[in-house]
């Protein structure tokens, strides 16, 4: 599982290194990578967001008690993990807490991927790896906001 991160990760930054005339032509591209995924370079598991993301990974297999701890260690390596805020905000028992986390991965996902790349990429978003965990923690916060009946902030 880490692994595959570390993989995504080079995905991703293989699809940001392209420019693309049309949505075939990188349908086309991904397919290609997607049939032989083990040559896409590995990326350095010693950086600090590689160590951070694998301590995320491996918080998935611990209790949750144990797992938060891991996280929350995370975080100070690399304070920008997107998926650590998105486990702390699945595990939250707290509404309040978790939208917090939520807001936190939310805000590290916009200044990732900037209003030209959310709009350049609409759509295809379940096929790009890197935005997956922004996707998760929009979809925690909407998740959340239904559950407090706050039903057009969900929406939104």
């Amino acid at each position: 599982m880490i692994e595959n991160d570390i993989i995504n990760e080079e995905y991703c930054r293989i699809l940001q290194s392209k420019h693309f005339d049309s949505e075939e032509e990188r349908d086309r591209f991904i397919n290609s990578l997607n049939d032989d995924f083990h040559t896409i370079p590995v990326a350095d598991p010693l950086s600090n967001a590689g160590r951070a993301l694998q301590m995320v990974e491996a918080a998935n297999w611990l209790e949750e008690s144990e797992g938060t701890v891991l996280v929350k260690q995370a975080l100070e390596i690399d304070p920008s993990c997107i998926e650590a805020y998105r486990y702390l905000g699945d595990c939250e028992v707290s509404d309040s807490k978790s939208l917090q986390y939520f807001i936190k991965g939310i805000t590290l996902g916009r200044r990732l991927f900037s209003r030209d790349y959310i709009k350049e990429n609409r759509g295809l978003f379940c096929s790009i790896p890197e935005t997956r965990s922004f996707m998760g923690c929009l979809c925690g916060y909407g998740n959340v906001m239904e559950l407090c009946d706050i039903d057009e902030e969900a929406i939104r």
